[in-house]
């Protein structure tokens, strides 16, 4: 599935967004987001605290936050 993903995911977009896909599709970043997300959501399993069940929604949604603003910058237009 992932190798699909990244194999067909830069031929779906224009040149101007070229490099944008070739950036998204190297970086298998959904991954690392998962296992974030499984590390916090078993912390709260094991331990029963609530704390880890929201990091383990909100820790990854940063960081895909981040990740997708450093990627865009430079195609970031002012109208």
């Amino acid at each position: 599935m992932y190798l699909w993903a990244s194999l067909v995911f830069p031929f779906r977009f224009s040149s101007n967004d070229l490099m944008n896909a070739i950036l998204r599709s190297l970086a298998p970043a959904h991954f690392q987001f998962g296992i974030i997300m499984g590390y916090f959501f078993g912390k709260h399993l094991v331990t029963g605290n609530k704390k880890y069940r929201t990091l383990s929604l909100w820790v990854p949604v940063l960081i895909h936050t981040c990740c997708n603003t450093l990627v865009q910058v430079p195609y970031v237009r002012c109208v």
